[in-house]
């Protein structure tokens, strides 16, 4: 994220960041499946102390649509509950490549995620009833 400036460009880091660890992983796919599955585990068992755990994270994500909104980047909405979202939503489509549960490509899952992400917090052109 701090690689780039632009907070649209910030944003998109976050969101396709995660992914490119299954690509530059060199054999530690083991080792991140791991972590996934024990995320996972943990998050049913104990999930305040999940959230508390990843908070660092969704509240620098928080902090990124705050300043693309500011620059009039990003929609209205409330930062803190779209960080959680979009966070969410990238552990959503990471843990099952990680897991060996699905055989979509890293890569082409993680430009289609920052093109729906991106479409998702855009402002409207127009509203139309």
């Amino acid at each position: 994220v701090d690689r780039h400036r632009a907070p649209m460009r910030r944003i998109e880091a976050f969101v396709r960041g995660l992914f490119g660890f299954l690509a530059d992983s060199s054999g530690d796919l083991a080792y991140m499946a791991l972590l996934a599955a024990e995320h996972q585990r943990r998050a049913r068992q104990r999930p305040a102390a999940v959230a508390a755990a990843v908070a660092p994270f969704v509240d620098l994500l928080a902090a990124e649509l705050r300043a693309a909104h500011d620059a009039g980047l990003v929609r209205d909405g409330p930062p803190a509950r779209d960080a959680a979202t979009v966070f969410q939503l990238v552990l959503s489509q990471l843990h099952p490549l990680v897991l060996g549960h699905s055989l979509d490509d890293p890569a082409e899952t993680a430009a289609y995620l920052w093109r729906f992400v991106r479409a998702a917090i855009t402002p409207a052109k127009e509203v139309t009833s």
